[in-house]
């Protein structure tokens, strides 16, 4: 269970699920992503098989031997590859909890990370959100963009927002941003 949001931070959260939500897909099996995390719901990285059986809610003993053969597949191609390598599944209402957590976390590093966070516009929020919630190491990792964050120069972040290994998410971030760029 996620922490509880303040009100404030809730229409965020919703844009959030809304926008990144779409990006992401929802896959109610384990799956490998390109990289070949285990993961499961919409993006939500099931780091061991011990943590999967958790949030499973199943016996050890039942995920291990799943886990390791789904390892073994070759990782990133499109989920309905892995849906017969597993009988492994959860609900839509789980991975529906599952994903706001995951947000909630991403929220409050944003919070962090991001200068004058909470007085953006919703646009650039839901920006830092989704790249901190789909790039290894976060928004950190996007030092040109919190510069042209502090500098409120929404072409520049549109600009440094840019993921070229990802060229359909790119492109629904600028089209996220490009109300502030008239």
């Amino acid at each position: 269970m996620s922490p509880k949001l303040s009100p404030d931070l809730k229409p965020l959260l919703k844009a959030c699920f809304e926008f990144t939500g779409q990006q992401e897909g929802n896959v109610l099996w384990p799956y490998l992503d390109g990289p070949g995390n285990i993961t499961i719901g919409r993006g939500h990285l099931l780091y061991t098989a011990l943590y999967a059986a958790n949030v499973l809610g199943l016996d050890l003993s039942v995920v291990q031997p799943q886990w390791n053969a789904l390892k073994r597949r070759t990782p990133g191609l499109r989920a309905n590859f892995y849906q017969g390598a597993t009988s492994l599944r959860i609900t839509p209402e789980k991975s529906d909890e599952l994903f706001d957590s995951d947000l909630w976390q991403h929220i409050l590093n944003c919070l962090d990370y991001v200068p004058g966070f909470v007085d953006l516009p919703q646009e650039v929020q839901i920006t830092c959100v989704d790249i901190d919630f789909n790039v290894k190491g976060g928004i950190r990792t996007f030092p040109d963009m919190l510069k042209a964050i502090e500098a409120r120069d929404w072409q520049k972040v549109s600009a440094e927002s840019d993921r070229p290994q990802l060229p359909a998410r790119s492109e629904s971030v600028r089209r996220l941003l490009q109300p502030l760029l008239v």
